[in-house]
């Protein structure tokens, strides 16, 4: 028992020995944590660096220190004198607050799209189908085509100019698939026997759940 004490006395006083960092804000307001190249040549924060992917400000016993990521993923660090950073604080507030165009994110649109390819073809077009349930064999192909090609090229039409990240990719892919087993539980629950009305509670779940979570997705 006392060798056990011993051993937690000695990792708690390692512990404590240890040095703790804090990160700096590089703005007044505590927001800006990563200054990125295109940010710092834009706030002339630290004119005198380049060939770097971001920095970071950290809060160490020895005064603040500047932590250069560079593109060759290796690290530099330097220090930095309290005035400068109260001086590159100011650059960066201006630089926040002068109006800048708003760059859409979508670098989720080429994922997206290319799950939504086995989700139009695998349950939109078939589920159309179902619902209609046409009696011609030509008719329910080229009901299938039209239904399936369009759940691809509209919402690719749709998101040209529309923000989609990758989570937001993510979740309206998953809760698309999550709607339709959704949609088959709770059409069993309702009473729905019949292939046309399961297909329809299941479709409508489906597209909804696609949308619901491009929504809830959107400040991830």
């Amino acid at each position: 028992m006392k060798a056990v004490a011993a051993v937690l006395a000695i990792c708690l006083a390692l512990a404590l020995g240890q040095t703790v960092e804090q990160p700096i804000s590089f703005d007044s307001q505590g927001k800006v944590y990563r200054l990125t190249a295109e940010a710092n040549t834009g706030a002339a924060a630290f004119p005198e660096l380049s060939g770097f992917d971001h920095l970071e400000l950290w809060r160490t016993p020895d005064g603040p220190v500047l932590e250069v990521y560079r593109t060759d993923k290796s690290r530099e660090r330097m220090n930095v004198a309290e005035g400068k950073l109260t001086r590159v604080r100011q650059q960066v507030d201006v630089y926040l607050a002068r109006p800048r165009p708003v760059k859409l994110n979508q670098e989720g649109r080429g994922s997206f799209l290319m799950q939504q390819i086995p989700l139009a073809l695998g349950w939109y077009g078939p589920a159309v189908v179902l619902i209609t349930r046409p009696n011609d064999f030509r008719a329910g192909a080229a009901l299938y085509l039209t239904t399936s090609s369009a759940c691809f090229f509209v919402p690719m039409y749709a998101m040209r100019n529309t923000e989609m990240t990758h989570a937001q990719a993510h979740l309206s892919i998953a809760y698309g698939y999550r709607g339709a087993m959704s949609g088959l539980a709770i059409s069993q629950i309702v009473g729905a026997t019949d292939q046309s009305g399961w297909a329809s509670i299941m479709l409508g779940i489906s597209i909804s759940g696609q949308f619901a979570g491009y929504a809830l997705a959107r400040d991830l």
